[in-house]
């Protein structure tokens, strides 16, 4: 466990992913949760351009002191939400990534199979609960607490985000803790988060045809998937992808480029004969 000093103890963990998965709520959800327990708590997100899919970071400091420092160059907890982005990220400190397949020198907890019935932005819930779990001096029920201050949603709804933490809390609890990663000395107080390449970036387009070089099947919770004996190639979801990820074939039969396809489902909620059918990502494709 991460403890807290009563007297001068402080605690930061960072949380890592993309545009779109609640990194900035995750942060949000831990520091309300460390501040109901009587800490002095900062939660702030660093990014770039908003933007769905780009690369977030975000951290939460918590002293029983006043808090007087900024930025966060090593932490005693990184959160790896999405693991496309582990090559700009810090590793420092006990290292959580969501993955169901083990690594070394990591806890991997699969936090995306858990709330694929809820979407993508209920992984704030399942990191901050990954993150609380392994802070001594937090219980579930300040998590669930803050859940509820933080999360605005139906009752019905908080309720099972509540169970739904409360379940990878003690999931987590059970599991072994890997050593702490060797913290890199650093000067730097603001963590820089490493441009992609310019092919990537760039904002000059000088071709046709380049948004298919951004491989986004990576942020999908849900799958779609084409029913090749229900279809009758009436092309609507070709028509309504928004990222122009369905193509057709000569006789108008669709399909669907994973590569790229984000699990929006518009395809399947246009779709006249019920030919698209939802599958939860984990249950088709391992996490990598």
């Amino acid at each position: 466990m991460v403890n807290l000093d009563p007297r001068n103890g402080q605690v930061t963990v960072a949380f890592f992913g993309r545009g779109g998965q609640g990194i900035k709520t995750a942060a949000r959800v831990l520091g309300r949760a460390l501040f109901i327990h009587g800490y002095n708590v900062q939660a702030l997100p660093l990014y770039g351009a908003e933007r769905r899919g780009a690369p977030v970071y975000s951290y939460v400091r918590a002293s029983a002191l006043d808090i007087e420092e900024r930025g966060s160059a090593n932490a005693d907890i990184t959160v790896l939400v999405d693991r496309g982005v582990s090559s700009q990220a810090h590793l420092s400190g006990i290292v959580i990534a969501n993955s169901k397949k083990d690594e070394n020198g990591m806890l991997c907890v699969d936090l995306t199979s858990p709330i694929s019935r809820l979407g993508v932005f209920a992984l704030s819930i399942a990191a901050a609960a990954a993150a609380a779990a392994i802070i001594a001096e937090l219980d579930v029920s300040n998590i669930k607490t803050a859940i509820e201050k933080e999360i605005r949603v139906p009752r019905s709804l908080l309720e099972v985000e509540q169970a739904l933490a409360e379940d990878l809390f003690y999931e987590v609890k059970s599991k072994p803790l890997p050593k702490p990663w060797p913290e890199e000395k650093s000067s730097a107080s603001i963590l820089e988060l490493s441009p992609e390449p310019w092919e990537l970036s760039n904002p000059i387009i000088k071709a046709s045809g380049t948004s298919v070089m951004r491989k986004t099947g990576s942020w999908r919770v849900k799958r779609p998937v084409i029913v090749p004996e229900k279809c009758k190639a009436c092309f609507l979801c070709y028509v309504a992808c928004p990222e122009s990820v369905i193509t057709l074939d000569e006789k108008h039969i669709p399909s669907i480029s994973y590569d790229n396809c984000k699990g929006c489902m518009i395809c399947r909620s246009v779709c006249p004969f019920g030919a698209i059918q939802e599958f939860p990502e984990t249950e088709v494709q391992p996490i990598a």
